[in-house]
């Protein structure tokens, strides 16, 4: 019996061992952004070894920002023809905010495979770095020096195969980055701006450091709408509402009925009331 109970508890121990293991730094970052509300994974979970197309990469880092809400209760334009119309509220927001640019001037090319200098570029920019113009500090397809020098990446080396769970680390090594120019980080400034308390981001930085015990490597916060999902709870604050009252306006459709209004002038039988003949002639009638 003593040998059973020694094997069984060695067996707890190698699997408490491989479950360890198993619990990755990504996996902990993850629960450390969802925590947040700023990470919040698919149906499928959190998905971090899946790659990110352009429109996915730019909807996570307008959502991590802390901007979701800005985006989708705005009316942002862009001139790219090719944008999925799930995915318009965030590229615009993103564009009018100087984060991200198109392929041309009409086309943002939504569907190709964002990769890291794109995705560090991005985070980057919403630091407030520029890669344009005679103030330039990086390149926009080479921002690797710059982001290791402020510790968004462990190394100034391209990643070949990036995908969500780096783009979710870059990210989370953004937050305790300042923003150009001044004395707080990106953390302290969302923590200004209502996106999550101090409390909330000290107990983040615990999980990134620890894991959290209660279903590790899952999330907990609500899960991303699918894209299909995402045009029904997107797209109706934005276009309909411009597009709604142009139909009736143009036509002044009300204004007809008011016409009819003139009806009101049969209240001129009242004249006879001056004779009350018609009166009369009602009750008998």
């Amino acid at each position: 019996m003593k040998r059973i109970i020694a094997i069984i508890l060695a067996v707890l121990m190698l699997s408490s061992v491989v479950f360890a293991d198993e619990y990755t730094v990504e996996e902990k970052i993850a629960d450390a952004m969802n925590s947040l509300g700023l990470f919040l994974g698919t149906g499928e979970g959190y998905e971090l070894e899946t790659s990110l197309t352009r429109a996915q990469g730019v909807t996570l880092l307008v959502r991590m920002m802390g901007n979701e809400a800005a985006a989708e209760s705005g009316d942002f334009e862009t001139p790219f023809t090719d944008v999925p119309e799930w995915a318009e509220v965030y590229i615009g927001f993103a564009y009018e905010n100087g984060i991200t640019n198109g392929i041309s001037d009409t086309l943002f090319d939504p569907d190709s495979d964002m990769t890291d200098y794109m995705f560090i570029t991005l985070t980057l920019r919403a630091l407030g770095y520029s890669d344009s113009g005679e103030d330039a500090e990086f390149v926009w397809n080479d921002p690797y020096e710059l982001a290791y020098r402020i510790g968004l990446i462990g190394e100034a080396a391209a990643d070949e195969d990036f995908i969500r769970g780096e783009a979710v680390t870059v990210f989370w090594n953004a937050l305790s980055a300042k923003l150009k120019g001044q004395e707080v980080t990106l953390a302290e400034s969302l923590v200004q701006k209502g996106v999550f308390t101090q409390q909330e981001y000290e107990t983040a930085v615990d999980i990134a450091q620890n894991g959290k015990t209660e279903n590790p490597g899952e999330p907990e916060k609500p899960e991303e709408p699918e894209e299909s999902d995402a045009v029904i709870v997107v797209r109706p604050t934005v276009p309909v509402i411009p597009s709604v009252p142009d139909t009736p306006d143009t036509p002044d459709t009300p204004d007809t009925p008011n016409v009819p209004d003139t009806p009101d002038v049969p209240d001129a039988p009242d004249t006879p009331d001056s004779g009350e003949l018609p009166d009369n002639m009602t009750e008998k009638g």
